[in-house]
């Protein structure tokens, strides 16, 4: 009984609950919108419905002036019609089957629309088509409709340069989570805010002709066509005129890589990045005010020529920069040089990775210090260079400070081979590998490197790198670079040396560990094969009113360095490095400069020229990247002996054929900060002497046009083949008030065509033009003779000498000056000469000495002094200045004595009339097993009463030594006498050439080769 109750009264509650269900009305905001579904078909004007089958259908079926839900479900098409005017369309979600919405404009008034007012759709999952087209249309919001194919409300498009028909009053469209929509037509709506996601299959969105200020297309992932072109303020005045005012200002479609069309003309756009879109194949964007497009993507675009337009490339020309792929570049400046137009930077540089898809080598290199294999202790294996090879092209890099490298490529086979600078120094493995792409799918192969000693060798390098131009009395900044190319790990000391008369050192970026005039040493410690150290070193320069030693535009400065160990050095030439700088009254901060200057000799041919690249921001903000781009020349270099030596920032090389590219990724460069780039790389070895090279750099700052440095031309000139004044003379036969001197300037170099002489004093002659005068001399005393040469083309050169003639005695002594008088400490001894092993010349300085130490005697009561090199061990040579013996001469004797640290072999040189010379060993050190120093008299034999035969003689000195606190030290005590007089050589007078074009002096030098017998150990 009670279970049957229960059983009634739970029939009654669902026939209850299905009664409700089926009586349930649908609830319109808008009366007007639903008492668009209470008329017939015939009579409506507003709405037509359709069923499954297509037929117009009554909605009311039950005419209660209401619509129910199982009534709204019979609807499957609504129709709008002209006279349409709602507010809003709430009610529309419960016409659950509905298949389509669209308008039926069946009217001859083609300016009348319907106003629908707000739409907001969701969750109707059987809807597929959406086409108010035209419609007024305040705001659209569909969401969540899973079949929904289309959507579209579009007016007439027919402006161009007639009318407009464009009413849609469009304020928003929102379009989310429809899965299957593909293609959205929202056109000449006056739309002004659209927001479209999660639309996975949508691949056509045509928003052309609205009021967008910015669109973002990044949620629409696999979008193929993008039309925003014509998009503008308003559509039109109240005259009814067309305001064509563009609108859309920001456009973002970064990562879509299925977009192959974009549309964007006739908008303010000043910027668009297509770096990402890898599949772009036409491109409009023809009268935007575009300053930057990025296209780097992988791909070459088609600018779209439309018609009628102005530009046949569809670029528009407020265009200043442009970064696309490599490989479109010049299209793109063929492009815009048929229009006329070649103010736009195009370069590749907004991105340093390949545009579009591509594949990735990588790893790193490390050297195997302790032979245990590479791991985390060990350092990078900086700058080692790397080639890639597909078999078809070539690329090099080097590896970074930190020890990596990168190749980036697309599909095919490559090889990867290590170079090292000295490979029988380095076992590297693998020295070779290879890897293999099928496609360019973003694949990443990892290949580390590892570097081990192959037996123990030290190789040291220095160089020096100018870092600004030398102006009188300002600062210049030089770079002091040293290298281990060795597989050893070097401590030692480099030093600098300078002309300390010119200029006055100010600061270095590294603690100096010594410091004199004319002379700073830096000490170092744990050099690891090829690391590499610098430092900044600013002198300032005297004026052009310095009382003492004025400096003025067109001096040279010289400098030398050297870095020891050089005594077991593999290359021992690149342990000195000597560098003339010319001073200037300006300079660019932007240059190049060739650190061998602008003549070489033919002996130098095929050896390493060192170029620096300087750089500096001028420019009011931060320069984010910076790249250094140089075409090296096939016919004048060999690229693939170019070295990086050094950089002032984390640097990536990139070499591609015969061009090099030095990229400062993420500088980071401040307003008025530089920067450099120091490399190395060897001329071809079938250059011939008239030969000139050539390099220049650009210099790119971010997005700005290149900055072209100085065009630095080296010429390859042998001494013979540069116009040149040469003097050599003899003395005849002397006697009290008669003194004859034959000059010679016949060995001139340079297609010498006409000689003028100048003497000074009173000789007998006064000035000549044959090229071998003799002029008499009646009085004892000082004189000067200038040669001028003059070749075809009526350039010149001249040479000056300075000569005290008469005098029974000439005084060599260092520390003297050519009065006998001593030369103040710390100053410049010019009566003598420094050279080290490769003939680079270094003015010796009167140095300190300390209580115990011997000077050289020679028993007549006249002391010298020592002087110094500021070297560290090693050999080098002294030369002091000349003595002429003359032709009646039968008594000329030399008296010398020679001490050093520690040890010198001493030679008398014979200067012949054609130049050249001959020398004899005279004396040298007597090193014993006591162990006694060089610098002690016992040790040194004097030369006593050495006879001299006529001619023109000067004394040289060879010094070694293993010490480098003694800093080649020496000290020569030497007279020579003759009672018929003799000539003097003063100090070396100042060359004055008067070139119309160029002028080089060069001083011929004859280098001792290294003893190989009582070597010291």
């Amino acid at each position: 009984m009670i279970l049957a109750m229960m059983i009634k009264k739970l029939f009654f509650w669902l026939v209850f609950l299905s009664v409700g269900v089926q009586a349930q009305n649908v609830a319109f905001a808008d009366a007007n919108f639903k008492d668009a579904f209470l008329f017939t078909p015939g009579n409506n004007n507003y709405v037509l419905c359709y069923d499954q089958n297509g037929a117009l259908i009554s909605v009311d079926q039950n005419d209660d002036r209401e619509i129910q839900l199982s009534e709204a479900a019979l609807v499957y098409k609504i129709s709008f019609r002209q006279s349409s005017y709602f507010t809003s369309l709430e009610g529309i979600n419960s016409f659950v089957n509905l298949r389509n919405i669209a308008y039926r404009n069946d009217s001859q008034n083609s300016h009348q629309h319907p106003k629908i007012g707000n739409i907001a759709i969701d969750r109707l999952n059987n809807l597929q088509t959406f086409d108010l087209s035209p419609c007024d249309i305040a705001e659209v919001s569909i969401k969540n409709c899973d079949k929904l194919l289309q959507i579209q409300s579009s007016y007439t498009d027919t402006y161009n340069g007639g009318t407009f028909d464009m009413h849609g009053e469009t304020q928003k469209l929102t379009v989310d989570n429809c899965p299957m929509v593909t293609k959205i037509s929202w056109i000449n709506n006056n739309l002004k805010n659209a927001t479209i996601t999660s639309c996975p299959n949508l691949t056509k969105l045509e928003l052309r002709g609205n009021s967008l200020t910015s669109f973002d297309a990044t949620p629409l992932t696999n979008l193929e066509y993008l039309d925003l072109s014509n998009l503008l303020q308003t559509w039109g005045t109240s005259s009814g005129e067309a305001n064509l005012e563009p609108s859309l200002n920001d456009l973002n479609v970064e990562g879509l890589k299925s977009l192959n069309y974009l549309d964007v003309k006739n908008q303010k756009l000043t910027t668009l990045n297509l770096s990402s879109n890898t599949k772009l194949d036409i491109i409009s964007v023809f009268n935007n005010p575009l300053e930057s497009l990025l296209i780097k993507n992988g791909i070459n675009e088609t600018f779209h020529p439309d018609y009628g337009i102005e530009h046949s490339s569809g670029l528009p020309h407020s265009l200043k920069y442009i970064c696309a792929d490599e490989s479109q570049i010049e299209e793109i400046k063929n492009y815009l040089s048929l229009d006329g137009y070649n103010a736009a930077n195009i370069t590749s540089y907004c991105a340093f990775t390949p545009g579009g898809d591509h594949n990735t080598i990588s790893g790193t290199a490390k050297y195997d210090a302790d032979n245990n294999g590479c791991d985390v202790s060990d350092n990078a294996f900086e700058f080692l260079k790397l080639k890639i090879n597909d078999g078809t092209d070539s690329g090099q890099t080097f590896v970074q400070n930190d020890g990596t490298y990168q190749f980036y490529t697309q599909a095919g086979n490559f090889t990867v081979t290590a170079q090292a600078e000295n490979p029988g120094l380095f076992i590297v493995a693998p020295s070779t590998f290879t890897t293999t792409f099928a496609d360019s799918n973003n694949n990443i192969y990892t290949q580390d490197i590892c570097v081990t000693a192959n037996g123990t060798q030290n190789d040291a390098e220095v160089v020096i790198a100018p870092l600004t131009g030398a102006r009188p009395g300002f600062d210049a900044t030089y770079k002091l670079v040293w290298r281990n190319k060795g597989n050893t790990v070097l401590t030692g000391k480099v030093i600098m040396n300078y002309d300390s008369n010119l200029m006055t050192f100010q600061s270095s970026t590294l603690p100096y560990s010594a410091l004199s005039n004319g002379s700073i040493q830096f000490d170092y410690s744990g050099l690891k094969p090829f690391e590499n150290a610098s430092t900044e070193i600013t002198f300032t320069v005297n004026t052009p009113t310095n009382a003492t030693n004025p400096v003025n535009s067109g001096d040279v400065l010289a400098f030398n360095a050297q870095i020891t160990p050089n005594n077991t050095d593999l290359t021992p030439e690149d342990n000195n490095f000597s560098f003339r700088q010319t001073v200037v009254n300006s300079f660019d901060p932007n240059d190049i400069t060739c650190m061998e200057g602008e003549i070489i000799p033919s002996v130098a041919v095929g050896k390493y020229l060192h170029y620096v690249v300087n750089f500096e921001n001028t420019g009011t903000a931060e320069a984010e990247n910076i790249v250094v781009k140089m075409a090296i020349d096939p016919a004048e270099f060999d690229i693939n002996t170019l070295q990086l030596q050094n950089a002032s920032a984390d640097v990536t090389t990139v070499i591609t054929g015969n061009q090099v590219e030095f990229q400062f990724r993420n500088i980071k460069l401040q307003s008025g900060g530089h920067g450099n780039v120091l490399l190395k790389v060897k001329s071809l070895s079938a250059l011939q002497e008239g030969d000139s090279v050539d390099n220049q750099a650009e210099i790119f700052f971010d997005y700005n046009f290149p900055i072209a440095t100085n065009e630095y031309t080296t010429t390859i000139l042998d001494a013979n083949s540069v116009l040149t004044a040469k003097i050599n003379y003899t003395a005849g036969s002397f006697s009290a008030g008669n003194y004859p001197v034959s000059f010679d300037g016949s060995f001139s170099t340079g297609g010498v065509v006409s000689y003028v002489w100048e003497f000074s004093g009173n000789p007998a002659v006064s000035s000549s033009t044959i090229a071998s005068p003799v002029v008499t001399y009646s009085l004892a005393g000082y004189y000067t003779a200038k040669l001028t040469v003059f070749d075809i083309n009526n350039n010149s050169h001249s040479q000056t000498i300075s000569y005290k003639i008469g005098d029974v005695t000439a005084d060599l002594s260092t520390g003297k000056d050519s009065n006998n008088n001593f030369i103040a400490i710390d100053s410049d001894d010019d009566d003598w000469k420094g050279f080290d092993i490769n003939g680079t010349e270094i003015t010796p300085k009167v140095r300190h000495t300390f209580p115990g130490w011997s000077f050289a005697d020679i028993g007549n009561s006249k002391n010298s002094q020592w002087i110094t090199l500021n070297n560290t061990e090693g050999y080098y040579n002294y030369k002091s200045r000349q003595f002429t013996v003359p032709d009646n001469a039968t008594d000329a004797r030399l008296n010398l004595r020679s001490l050093s640290f520690v040890r010198n072999w001493t030679y008398l040189v014979q200067v012949n009339p054609d130049g050249t010379e001959t020398e004899t060993e005279i004396t040298k050190t007597q090193f014993l097993s006591d162990g006694a120093k060089g610098w002690l008299n016992t040790r040194s034999p004097k030369v006593t009463d050495y006879a001299l035969s006529p001619g023109t003689y000067y004394i040289k000195v060879l010094v070694y030594s293993n010490n480098g606190d003694v800093r080649e030290s020496l000290d020569v005590n030497a007279v020579v006498s003759c009672s018929e007089g003799l000539i003097n050589a003063n100090k070396k007078a100042p060359v004055s050439p008067t070139l119309a074009s160029e002028t080089v002096l060069n001083n011929s030098i004859s280098i001792y080769p290294i003893p190989t017998n009582g070597e010291v150990n």
